[in-house]
């Protein structure tokens, strides 16, 4: 499998994994009991999403992300389609990053989650 658009990181002979990140005022409760679904529009027009956020760049609120905690997620190659995930702008330019929204269950059955920052200031 080939990620063309991501930033794999290989790790040791053969294995790759993506790294991405969630901002988060919950990060205690996600690292003891692993996230959780949420769900609303997040901007797009007569669609509800339900899932995880995450971004392949740490991101603040200035990208509408909210909390002061920052969390990185380290998936395995194969453990899902990120294609199938990501959300995909009509003008791909139009942002420098790119983000997906995931079942909370693909997540807390793949990914090892760490805790980055303790504090930040996500203030404009």
């Amino acid at each position: 499998m080939t990620w063309k658009f991501f930033k794999p990181v290989v790790v040791g002979i053969g294995a790759t994994q993506m790294i991405l990140y969630h901002r988060t005022d919950q990060a205690d409760a996600i690292l003891h009991g692993g996230f959780c679904d949420g769900e609303g529009a997040f901007g797009f027009d007569g669609v509800t999403l339900q899932g995880v956020f995450l971004s392949d760049v740490p991101v603040d609120c200035n990208e509408g992300a909210q909390g002061d905690r920052l969390l990185e997620g380290t998936l395995p190659e194969g453990c899902c389609d990120f294609n199938y995930y990501e959300l995909v702008e009509q003008d791909p330019s139009s942002k420098p990053y790119r983000e997906w929204c995931f079942p909370a269950a693909v997540l807390n059955s793949h990914a090892k989650i760490r805790l980055l920052k303790k504090t930040y200031n996500n203030s404009p």
